[in-house]
């Protein structure tokens, strides 16, 4: 964050890198080499949301919100007090080659076609949403943080209806930042102290992985997990 991209070796070796300090949250690496990120931690209208560039740095593609959200409700947020205008968090290159953004400050799920324009909406369904990711095609899953619980989250793209959804109550654990489909059809959830593995047909764990010792209280937005990922080959 603020820094730039990092491609490195796990012995720590740099491989490669990209300064830019207006990055944040997400970066993933595009089939075709690119890599897309965004900036959403102390974001202003001005600022551009969403990048694409090509391996030697240059600019492929960009996306900002003000383009299409400088209005009400949305032009009222304070980008001081909210982290950040939209406070974008992830983005991921759909297969039909549009783009989905997450915008926690707007209660927002977009999807943009490659000209940026917003084809779809899912709004105050997820509320501060984090790290949505397609699953074939018709659902979306995602971490929902919001009263009384904070959620995984599974919605019919086209209803906008929540057809599961899997609590966390125990404050200690928040806030939760991501929800992956695996390839066994269960759930993993990430929390701030504990990672688990919930089937989604009865909500029982089926795996967990829990920080030891403790983490302060009112730290948890900064330290503990923040995405996990299941590593299948």
């Amino acid at each position: 964050m603020g820094t730039g991209l990092y491609k490195i070796e796990r012995d720590g070796h740099v491989l490669w890198e990209h300064r830019d300090p207006k990055i944040s949250h997400d970066a993933d690496l595009l089939p075709g080499g690119n890599i897309i990120y965004v900036y959403g931690m102390g974001d202003m209208k001005s600022d551009t949301t969403v990048k694409e560039i090509r391996p030697d740095g240059s600019l492929a593609w960009s996306w900002r919100a003000s383009d299409y959200f400088n209005y009400s409700p949305f032009s009222d947020i304070d980008p001081v007090q909210g982290q950040g205008w939209a406070h974008t968090n992830a983005v991921t290159r759909l297969n039909n080659g549009h783009t989905l953004i997450s915008m926690r400050n707007f209660d927002m799920i977009v999807e943009v076609n490659p000209q940026g324009v917003p084809v779809d909406t899912i709004l105050n369904v997820v509320r501060s949403p984090h790290d949505p990711e397609v699953i074939d095609s018709e659902y979306l899953l995602a971490a929902h943080q919001s009263p009384p619980a904070h959620s995984a989250k599974k919605v019919d793209r086209i209803t906008k209806e929540v057809v599961w959804q899997y609590d966390v109550t125990d404050r200690s654990q928040y806030p939760m930042r991501d929800v992956n489909l695996l390839p066994n059809g269960n759930i993993l959830i990430t929390n701030a102290t504990r990672l688990i593995e919930v089937d989604p047909s009865d909500n029982q764990i089926v795996w967990q992985l829990e920080l030891t010792g403790s983490i302060p209280e009112g730290a948890t937005p900064s330290r503990g997990f923040y995405k996990a990922e299941r590593i299948t080959d």
